[in-house]
Parts: C-alpha cells; structure tokens; sequence
C-alpha cells in the first residue's frame, strides 16, 4: 500500500492502486501501478474505480498494471507440454 494516497474518486474513501494519464493529441489514457511520491499531474485511482474507468470513443484505453493476482488456472509446466499427444 501507499500510506493514505485515497482515491480521487468523489465519496471513494479506498486506498489508491492505480494511476491514470491521458495525451489528448494521441487520444490515449494509461493506467498504470502506483509508485513513487505523488504527482499531480495524474489521478490516483483504487482499483474499482481504474477497473471501470472507460475513455471517449476514439481514445484507446491502455492497461499498463501489472497484476500480483494468481492465474485462475496454472500454466502447464515444459514437461507436460512434452507429455501432451500430438494431434494429427
């Protein structure tokens, strides 16, 4: 976590995970991890709210996050890809 950085979200009292910027001449918006000291420059974000955040038609919305969240199914380990029958 990051101390009392609170989402800028009005009524949103969670702490925030997330960063949100934007370019207008490219019309695109980043969110990314929550680092460093604050900037104010960006939206400090929880995550909820970067989840749901959406961009005007046009703009292209880039996740940049990286997720500490487990996959939901575990990747196959090298040997049992090699174990796995080849389908002709």
């Amino acid at each position: 976590m990051h101390g009392s950085r609170q989402c800028v979200r009005p009524g949103c009292g969670a702490l925030a995970e997330a960063t949100l910027t934007y370019h207008y001449a490219s019309r695109t918006a980043w969110l990314d991890d929550l680092e460093g000291d604050p900037d104010p420059s960006v939206y400090e974000l929880c995550t909820q709210h970067a989840d749901r955040t959406t961009v005007p038609v046009g703009w292209n919305r880039e996740d940049r996050r990286v997720s500490d969240a487990p996959l939901p199914h575990p990747l196959p380990t090298a040997q049992e890809l090699l174990d796995i029958p080849l389908a002709v």
